[in-house]
């Protein structure tokens, strides 16, 4: 199973020696959540000073089958006693002679009887009593630093003088460097302070709001011994579960296999994504004007995935395909993806890529149709005629993909306004689906656009993932993804929460 864990914090924490990693934010960016995931996936000790055990798992679903309730520790209260004996009682196994004798127990057996001289605050003795238990966890979380030190403060047995901060710090840094275990603080604040410079990671936790709407970052502000690829990962918390967002990487079946449609209803059309047609309501309704308005950084295979998918679904049902390609999709590739999915047989009657030209289309290529795009209105009276033809020739309403950047160039800004109104009219009329994409610097006609659609769908890219969210009707924001999985590739939508 995938991590839901940046590749950058695992080989951070996969270290012999053990790291010293502070995380933190303010309140509610997530920090509890991700600590919980690096326990899931990594193994180890949980120590909350804020959040009693049975609400965590009450709050975080399946967590209780990963991270058993005496891997837990609820700092505010006394450590079943009944848990570390029976732990103490049990054998250590076959090699438990030779374990002993080796320099790293020896080593522990040393910092033990350190500590116990220091007359160790008893939360942090409980603490290092339990990692011995469970036979040196992985990782140990303390959530949160600045909580504990309410607890140990002023605490020693000798009751001659209190524990300071700097001395309950140094205690528990020198007996977790001794046993090389990774320690994970969390901290209330996003503030920076002492503690960044002494340990090995830093981890920025934020929630910010992004036109307005919910965007949570991670920034990796400080990873020693590791390259930080992408400094910074979008996540989500959707489900009481820690997820980050890799960057868009456009994935590619093992095995592709022919399109197999996601039927449409009587009202809707399917996007040919599960999780797209969630979003749109059930999928795009018929006699529907779409705008699909991109960022500046989208990714061109996001856009063709995009388009692919629709088209795709659309031809596979037995309709027809008529597109003006945006700039950055050329007619082949188009074509080829086209046949990969629908087939030859499917792909060629039904579907018409308009071209620049004017001149004979080749016969092999049924596909290209060419306007001289000279006119605006005379260039509309052939479309039409396209349109028609493919309309009588499936009996099925039509899919109209346009770029609006491609048009703009041929046409200008202020000839092409005058026919969109036109041509959302046809498309309400006829019961078809419009999709325009705009890009930026075509602000003018991107509003124009916008007035007279009925959806307006954008895609953006931030911190190298690409976003999706509805402008109209308003939506959050949804990280893209696509799944080669079936022999398809689709897109998958996780909502950022």
């Amino acid at each position: 199973m995938a991590s839901r864990l940046p590749p950058e914090v695992l080989h951070l924490l996969n270290n012999p020696e053990g790291r010293f990693v502070l995380v933190k934010g303010s309140a509610g960016t997530g920090k509890t959540l991700f600590c919980l995931e690096l326990v899931r996936e990594c193994g180890g000790l949980y120590i909350s000073t804020r959040v009693r055990p049975d609400r965590l798992y009450a709050d975080c679903p399946g967590l209780e089958e990963c991270v058993p309730p005496d891997f837990i520790i609820d700092a505010a209260t006394d450590i079943d006693e009944s848990i570390l004996r029976e732990y103490m009682a049990r054998p250590s196994g076959p090699q438990a002679g030779t374990a002993s004798s080796s320099p790293a127990n020896n080593r522990k057996r040393s910092a033990t009887g350190f500590m116990a001289d220091l007359a160790m605050p008893p939360l942090l003795r409980k603490i290092l009593d339990r990692i011995e238990v469970a036979q040196i966890p992985f990782v140990v979380v303390i959530d949160s630093w600045d909580a504990v030190f309410s607890y140990t403060e002023g605490q020693r047995s000798d009751m001659r003088r209190g524990w300071s901060r700097e001395e309950l710090r140094a205690l528990l840094f020198n007996a977790f460097r001794n046993r090389n275990v990774n320690l994970v603080m969390v901290g209330e604040n996003g503030q920076s302070g002492e503690l960044d410079f002494l340990v090995d990671g830093v981890i920025d936790m934020r929630r910010e709001r992004w036109n307005g709407r919910i965007l949570r970052v991670m920034h990796l502000t400080k990873t020693r011994g590791t390259e930080a690829v992408h400094p910074e990962y979008l996540f989500t918390l959707h489900d009481g579960r820690f997820q980050y967002f890799e960057p868009f990487v456009p994935k590619i079946p093992a095995r592709p296999r022919r399109w197999k449609p996601m039927e449409d209803t009587e009202a809707r059309f399917s996007s040919g994504s599960e999780d797209l047609d969630i979003l749109l309501g059930g999928g795009f309704r018929r006699g529907t004007t779409v705008l699909v308005e991109l960022g500046e950084t989208v990714p061109d295979e996001a856009l063709e995935q995009f388009v692919t998918q629709l088209s795709a679904n659309f031809l596979s049902q037995g309709r027809s395909l008529l597109m003006v390609p945006p700039g950055g999709m050329d007619i082949e590739s188009i074509a080829q993806r086209g046949v990969r999915d629908v087939g030859e047989e499917v792909f060629n009657p039904n579907a018409r890529l308009v071209e620049k030209g004017g001149g004979p289309v080749p016969r092999d290529k049924p596909y290209i149709v060419s306007l001289k795009f000279e006119s605006p209105r005379q260039d509309f009276n052939d479309w039409l005629y396209i349109y028609k033809s493919l309309r009588q020739r499936t009996g099925q309403p039509v899919l109209e993909i346009v770029g609006i950047d491609t048009q703009e160039a041929r046409y200008g800004e202020d000839a092409y306004k005058e026919l969109l109104s036109v041509s959302s009219e046809l498309t309400r009329k006829e019961g078809n689906l419009t999709i325009r994409i705009t890009r930026p610097g075509m602000e003018g006609l991107t509003r124009r656009c916008a007035n007279v659609s009925d959806v307006h769908l954008k895609m953006v890219e931030l911190s190298g993932a690409v976003l999706v969210y509805l402008e109209k009707p308003r939506s959050g924001l949804y990280y893209m993804d696509t799944d080669a999985g079936g022999g398809n590739i689709r897109i998958t939508l996780s909502p950022l929460v």
